[in-house]
């Protein structure tokens, strides 16, 4: 979805929410969207754009962590009680982006990491070279 119709179709759902009775005003319920998962594949992206993907896929997989891998924790450290009670579960399936996000952070390996170490051995010798121009001027 693009933007506009992102944003077109979440001013409908939110105001059909507001205008109806599907808010119960002692059990109060919300909607919440999270559309950050995956990179944007275009045929060009920026460096700013990369650095605002990178960002999205560490909160995407901070969120998967802290939602769905620690609930199936609990889950599972629970299945007997509920299992007692009656309770069914199943497993949540979700796309783990774990891969990907250390594919860029991981140190030593991550190409951030490269990315950093390149720049740095290239700052030097740029700086070993305006050195020597500034001695020759």
């Amino acid at each position: 979805m693009d933007r506009q119709q992102s944003n077109h179709s979440l001013t409908e759902i939110n105001d059909e929410l507001k205008t109806s009775n599907y808010i119960d005003s002692e059990n109060e319920t919300s909607i919440k969207v999270l559309d950050i998962f995956g990179f944007e594949s275009g045929q060009k992206n920026s460096f700013e754009e990369f650095c605002v993907n990178y960002v999205n896929e560490c909160l995407q997989n901070f969120l998967n962590q802290k939602t769905f891998k620690l609930q199936q924790v609990n889950m599972n450290i629970k299945q007997d009680e509920y299992e007692e009670e009656g309770f069914e579960w199943n497993r949540i399936s979700y796309a783990d982006n774990s891969t990907t996000v250390d594919l860029f952070r991981k140190r030593p390996s991550g190409l951030l990491n490269l990315l950093e170490d390149e720049c740095k051995s290239f700052y030097w010798i740029i700086s070993d070279w305006l050195m020597g121009q500034m001695k020759i001027y």
